[in-house]
């Protein structure tokens, strides 16, 4: 009868631990949203750099004629490995009518990578009937969740058929921008 009751707990032993071997390897199977495609994936792209591709909000704060303003921002931002680009729109009011798109490349691993790209501004002009437009490299943190990209100045001029009469706000200094998700 012992022999009976020991082999009974070896074989109850036995389906438990296959058990979990098999709960813990589909517990694995975890993609990190890669799958989802609603969402943002959290996972690196190939080379390790952070994931970014998704929309993003934030603020824009920068100095222009002696003033501060702030002006909140939302982004749809795209990514192919280090490779990424987007278009922001600047959605406070007194600035509704920006807008902006960038391209640039990421280096670096996760969970911080480094941005480096060009930004160009287009805006609504004070007076004239063209647009007011400006070019700029931004460089800076990039996180999976968290982003601050910064440039010294950034000028901007006149554009389009009636650049000669159109006034613009001025030139741009110590421009950041912050996003979060």
């Amino acid at each position: 009868m012992k022999g009976h009751m020991s082999r009974g707990f070896g074989c109850r032993a036995l389906l438990v631990l296959v058990a979990a071997v098999l709960i813990g390897a589909c517990s694995g199977d975890d993609d990190g949203g890669a799958g989802n495609p609603e969402g943002p994936s959290n996972t690196p792209p190939p080379s390790g750099v952070v994931s970014v591709a998704g929309s993003w909000t934030g603020t824009s704060s920068f100095q222009q004629n002696g003033k501060f303003f702030t002006s909140n921002l939302s982004g749809t931002f795209r990514q192919t490995d280090r490779n990424v680009d987007g278009t922001v729109l600047f959605t406070s009011p007194g600035w509704s009518g920006w807008s902006g798109s960038f391209s640039g490349q990421l280096s670096g691993s996760s969970p911080e990578s480094q941005f480096f790209g060009i930004i160009t501004i287009r805006g609504e002009p004070l007076s004239g009937g063209g647009t007011c437009t400006g070019t700029v490299q931004m460089t800076g943190a990039t996180r999976a969740n968290s982003i601050r990209w910064e440039a010294p100045q950034l000028t901007i001029s006149p554009t389009g058929t009636s650049g000669g009469s159109t006034v613009c706000l001025g030139d741009v200094f110590t421009l950041v921008w912050t996003f979060g998700r």
